[in-house]
């Protein structure tokens, strides 16, 4: 989906919920390097992946499956993603036995440059067994505060040598 803002700016978002096998999700790895092809300016996608992308991603169990990861971070190569960086819990997914990281948000390098303050929170599980994800993101851009001024100042005795005091000062900088 586009999310497209008052303002103009919009961005790309994908909301992912990957199947549990490595054929089964190929399928969404074309679809994305589709949408990677196809997407101008930032994008995001986030949600379940159902594959990790590091064996210490993974605690307890069997080994990690190299050939699963090796497909999702190729996908995510050729699509121009990284994984944005985290805080919380280290895994977002158990069923008691085996602790995952299955679910993040990804970026590509426009999203970044929009918003390069990043970061997603693994929020705690309470009864599912995925982690829900909070993505927090900003720009930049610097907004200016509107000036406010409470006209009952200007009544007051020290006022005059107050703002003079201040304007002396600020020439003072500029010269």
């Amino acid at each position: 989906m586009v999310v497209s803002f008052p303002s103009g700016a919009n961005f790309a978002f994908s909301g992912i919920y990957a199947k549990c096998t490595r054929v089964g999700r190929r399928p969404l790895w074309d679809a994305m390097e589709s949408i990677s092809i196809n997407t101008q300016g930032a994008w995001i996608a986030a949600g379940d992946f159902n594959v990790i992308s590091a064996a210490e991603e993974r605690v307890g169990g069997s080994p990690a499956n190299v050939r699963n990861m090796e497909e999702f971070n190729s996908s995510m190569f050729n699509c121009g993603l990284a994984s944005v960086d985290f805080d919380g819990q280290p895994f977002t997914w158990t069923n008691g036995v085996v602790w995952q990281r299955l679910d993040r948000a990804l970026t590509n390098a426009a999203w970044v440059e929009a918003y390069p303050i990043n970061r997603v929170s693994h929020l705690a599980r309470g009864r599912s067994d995925h982690s829900p994800l909070l993505i927090k993101c900003c720009s930049t851009t610097q907004t200016s505060s509107a000036f406010r001024f409470l006209n009952v100042w200007s009544g007051h005795a020290q006022y005059p040598g107050v703002v003079k005091e201040a304007w002396e000062t600020m020439n003072a900088w500029k010269s």
